[in-house]
């Protein structure tokens, strides 16, 4: 019955951004004027160990992936990414993952992902908001390192999922641009044409004021 759990669950998640945008209208306004005070969003790294229990990236490089997403989030939309309360901000794994989640696809293989075993390990490693459910006010997102994605670094099926993929090899480079494009889909943005935007799919870190005000009105993204 994974595939139940899975739709509930795409349910709550759409339904938790929905509440909290209609509630973050005032800031949306304000980020649209220019004005644009410091958000977090709750982060957590989970490294997946391989079939054989090997992790498949270094907490370290994880950690320095992270900083350098945080960096480019904060300029282009000030959102800083921050672990949850005392939680560690990168953490391997201490369970193998099944094949199923070290090797995922992306866009609607992605969510058929989600229905099966894939989305079923990712959902029980990810964390939970401040209720100690999946939903509410400033939902952390989980980044899972997986293996590989088929031809792409990482995936996110945006607001059906707390959580977002990269591959190890993300990890490797310290792409934490790859990251930040990432987190911006799982907080409802879509790829654009322009190269220097963060949400192209080649170099650029920009966001406009109307993606900056998308992404701070995230269900995500809160102010303490």
């Amino acid at each position: 019955m994974n595939w139940l759990t899975a739709g509930l669950s795409q349910a709550g998640n759409v339904l938790n951004d929905v509440v909290a945008r209609a509630l973050s209208l005032p800031d949306f306004a304000g980020t649209l004027l220019g004005l644009r005070p410091s958000k977090r969003l709750r982060l957590s790294v989970v490294v997946l160990p391989d079939e054989e229990g090997v992790p498949l990236a270094d907490a370290r490089q994880a950690a320095d992936t992270v900083a350098r997403a945080s960096e480019i989030l904060e300029q282009a939309a000030g959102v800083r990414l921050v672990p949850r309360g005392d939680d560690p901000l990168v953490r391997i794994s201490d369970v193998a993952a099944p094949t199923a989640a070290l090797d995922v696809g992306c866009n609607l293989a992605a969510w058929r992902d989600d229905l099966g075993a894939a989305g079923a390990h990712f959902r029980s490693l990810a964390l939970t908001g401040v209720a100690g459910t999946p939903f509410g006010y400033g939902t952390p997102l989980t980044v899972l390192v997986v293996r590989s994605i088929g031809r792409w670094s990482g995936c996110s099926i945006g607001p059906l999922a707390s959580y977002v993929t990269v591959t190890a090899g993300t990890i490797h480079r310290g792409d934490g641009r790859t990251l930040a494009h990432e987190l911006g889909h799982a907080c409802l943005l879509l790829h654009r044409r322009d190269a220097g935007n963060l949400m192209a799919p080649a170099k650029g870190e920009r966001l406009t004021r109307w993606q900056a005000a998308v992404t701070r009105s995230s269900s995500h993204v809160t102010y303490f």
